[in-house]
């Protein structure tokens, strides 16, 4: 034990166990055998020593920890690793909206009205007033009735800031905001002081094809989270001679908090006294803040591994969101694992940060100016809307009324919020797992009173029908559905509300034979269900695949103008494929609290229990 105590532990790295081993290394010498070190002054001295090796301890874990892109912490650490992968953290970004002016009573009614770049337009938000402004000038021609329309006009809240610099040796450009928008970077530079023009310089993310008369600039984050321009050196880009004047413009917004403006008044005064009608076209959306730590760890190393090209769907996973910033999810799977196969396809579905999907003109922006460019000439990109599964969550939660003072309609609510936090914290994303015993459990443990639930869930599916038009509706659960084939209508899986069919004033009903054929039906003044003669659609129960044929509804019971297709799964746990959104909406959560006499005691006999069917 002596011989132990001779030696100092090092494996301690707390202030209490540094001390610690530093006494028992003390105690084990001769000269302070039964030393009483608690109550001398070397205990001030062992005090400094342990200090000190903590925070040497403590500096070297974290230096280490910050070399690692798994382990860092700092954000500068962080950025500084992803630079070595060639990933430049994504900027906040400026919300953007879209209107169309209509302008009448215009002075002079000249041929042609033009609307400047740097328009102004001001909306509110609670009261709080928002800048919006014309990314380009537009113009439009006067009609027939003397009126101008501008179909199209894009808008971007926040306001130009221009940052001016002397190029010098040790000149740096910073981009001098945190909440610059880089998307809306521009850099132009006097390069000869006897010359008032500027040329501008373009961003590039590589340096193919980048020569020493290339002007090019190339940016990157630094400290407090700004962006600094970097030209080239002369070899690679050309390189702007000392004194040249260089201008650097930027959008600087009030990013996420203008997100959601609508309603928008003209105030830029170019139009003089003409009468505008200005109709928003979609709102604000797209604001967003700087990237997180968190997600530079995640993209970075991805992002090096897509080589700036899109292969493998984990590569449009990563360059998409760089390109596109409306982007909150993102699903991409080959023509080879569609249904039915499409080779040659690339499918891509995104979920928009704003709005629910992407509009047609979006979209073929984002194929032909994005993808095309970064993907194999030999593969077709596709990109289609996520398409919609509704979970409904039917839950009878027992409790006992001995172990609270709620009410029930309040353990209703109280559980219902957490079926609400429960949609959000796993669902609504693509590749997404319902897992119905972890819901379960958190209904369960929502309030102590509750003893148990019985819970069933099922699938609905939303047709917008085209009025009137013999369609095909084709509706992908994904999921196997419960089937008892035993016999005809031995047991309904697929039924639906209510809707009329051209050429009748009679209500129909959709309903599965549990063989595999979906019919329609009505019922008679007695409630007698009168089937069609003939099916009109096919379910694989296996699959999850439903399909009607040829259906022309001319109009539905619900205000909302759709069908809601109501689906039992075989399997309780719900699973999202492809394009697919698993969620649970406030309106498909019902919650129904029971007082349970047996848990309470009111009751001695279990015959009083009230038991919820299943099937």
């Amino acid at each position: 034990m002596a011989e132990q105590n001779r030696r100092i532990k090092v494996a301690e790295l707390d202030f209490d166990g540094i001390k610690t081993n530093l006494k028992n290394y003390l105690s084990g010498q001769s000269q302070f055998t039964d030393f009483d070190f608690e109550g001398a002054g070397i205990s001030v001295l062992l005090d400094l020593l342990a200090y000190n090796t903590h925070y040497n301890a403590l500096y070297h874990n974290m230096s280490v920890n910050e070399m690692f892109l798994d382990s860092a912490a700092k954000r500068e650490s962080v950025v500084s690793i992803a630079k070595m992968l060639g990933y430049t953290p994504k900027s906040a970004i400026c919300p953007t909206a879209t209107i169309q002016l209509v302008a009448s009573n215009v002075s002079g009614n000249p041929d042609t009205l033009t609307l400047p770049k740097a328009s102004t337009f001001s909306s509110s938000i609670d009261g709080t007033a928002y800048t919006f402004q014309t990314t380009a000038a537009i113009t439009a021609s006067r009609s027939t009735d003397n009126t101008y329309t501008f179909a199209s006009i894009g808008l971007t809240e926040g306001s130009m800031v221009t940052n001016t610099y002397t190029v010098a040796s040790n000149t740096r450009y910073l981009v001098a905001n945190k909440n610059a928008d880089m998307t809306t970077l521009s850099v132009q530079v006097q390069e000869d002081p006897n010359n008032a023009s500027f040329l501008g310089y373009t961003l590039v993310d590589n340096i193919v094809n980048a020569g020493p008369q290339s002007r090019i600039f190339f940016t990157k984050e630094v400290e407090d989270g700004l962006y600094e321009v970097e030209f080239g050196d002369g070899a690679v880009g050309f390189q702007p001679p000392n004194g040249a004047t260089v201008r650097i413009s930027y959008c600087v917004s009030s990013l996420t908090a203008a997100n959601g403006a609508k309603i928008f008044t003209y105030t830029g005064g170019s139009l003089g006294s003409a009468t505008l009608n200005i109709t928003t076209t979609s709102v604000a959306s797209g604001g967003a803040d700087q990237e997180t730590i968190d997600s530079i760890k995640f993209n970075a190393p991805k992002s090096f591994a897509a080589q700036n090209r899109a292969v493998t769907a984990d590569d449009y996973k990563v360059i998409l969101p760089q390109l596109y910033d409306n982007v909150d999810a993102i699903s991409v799977w080959g023509g080879e694992e569609n249904d039915p196969p499409v080779f040659g396809k690339a499918f891509i579905s995104i979920k928009p940060k704003s709005g629910t999907t992407l509009t047609e003109s979006t979209k073929l922006n984002i194929t032909n100016n994005i993808i095309k460019s970064k993907n194999l000439v030999s593969v077709i990109p596709e990109i289609v809307d996520p398409d919609d599964l509704n979970i409904i969550v039917d839950s009878k939660v027992y409790y006992n009324q001995n172990a609270t003072g709620k009410a029930k309609e309040t353990i209703a609510s109280q559980v219902s919020a957490v079926v609400q936090n429960f949609n959000t914290a796993n669902l609504n994303k693509f590749d997404s797992v319902f897992r119905f015993s972890a819901l379960s459990r958190e209904i369960d443990a929502s309030d102590s009173s509750i003893v148990s639930n019985s819970t069933q869930i099922n699938l609905k599916k939303v047709i917008t029908p085209t009025l009137n038009v013999a369609t095909t509706y084709t509706l992908p659960v994904n999921n196997p559905i419960y089937n008892d084939a035993k016999s005809l209508r031995a047991y309904v899986a697929i039924s639906s509300t209510g809707f009329t069919l051209s050429g009748s004033n009679l209500t129909f009903f959709l309903e599965d034979d549990a063989l595999g054929n979906i019919f329609t039906f009505y019922f008679t003044t007695g409630n007698e269900k009168v089937y069609s003669a003939n099916s009109v659609g096919t379910v694989n129960y296996t699959t999850g695949k439903i399909e009607l044929t040829n259906l022309s509804i001319s109009g539905t019971t619900l205000a909302s103008g759709k069908v809601h297709m109501f689906v039992e799964p075989a399997s309780y746990d719900v699973v999202s494929v492809r394009n697919q959104l698993a969620s649970i909406s406030n309106e498909d959560i019902i919650i129904q609290a029971i007082a349970d006499k047996v848990a309470s005691g009111e009751s001695t006999s279990s015959s009083d229990y009230v038991h919820t069917q299943v099937r």
